[in-house]
């Protein structure tokens, strides 16, 4: 149980690495889409290439290290259900041959290991998907955090405050015109 949970948070730790840097391959992109005249007409396209080329291999490698942790982990599961069952046949084995126990014992308790594992194996298979909806809920909670700030009167734009509370947060209407109070 220990190793899943250092696993649970490195991996956590590692996909918001990889979301940050997919992000910054995005917004790069999108710059160097929108400004290639500019990139052009400075004739920086060797530069940007290679620019565009470091942050790529940055989220290349998080990603490899992601899968590691992956791996990592199913072959801990897989290894102490090994390990589990290994020392149940050695164990058990000896008590029925010395007749303590009968063989159905330990088929018995081979089958309560099998089961045992069954679930840590099912969320080292599944925990990538659940991965992204946590990375997924903690950028959302990010984004109210940053929107109740906006909100704050201490750092919000007076004139803004009324279009910041129902257009940011999606309560007008389509033909709905927002008029200041002032």
């Amino acid at each position: 149980m220990f190793a899943i949970n250092f696993f649970r948070v490195k991996a956590r730790q590692n996909y918001r690495q990889i979301r940050e840097r997919i992000a910054r391959v995005n917004a790069y992109l999108g710059e160097a889409i929108s400004g290639m005249t500019v990139i052009q007409l400075f004739s920086r396209e060797t530069k940007t290439y290679r620019e565009f080329e470091e942050l790529n291999a940055d989220h290349r490698d998080a990603y490899h290290l992601s899968n590691s942790y992956e791996a990592a982990l199913y072959s801990m599961v897989e290894a102490a259900g090994s390990v589990s069952l290994g020392l149940l046949l050695w164990y058990g084995g000896g008590e029925v041959l010395h007749g303590i126990i009968g063989i159905g014992t330990v088929v018995a308790f081979k089958e309560y290991i099998h089961r045992f594992f069954v679930p840590l194996r099912d969320y080292s298979q599944k925990y990538d998907a659940r991965k992204v909806e946590l990375a997924a809920i903690a950028q959302k909670r990010n984004e109210l955090a940053h929107r109740v700030i906006l909100l704050d009167p201490r750092h919000a734009n007076p004139d803004l405050v009324d279009e910041l509370v129902r257009k940011e947060l999606g309560l007008t209407q389509p033909d709905e015109v927002i008029i200041p109070l002032d």
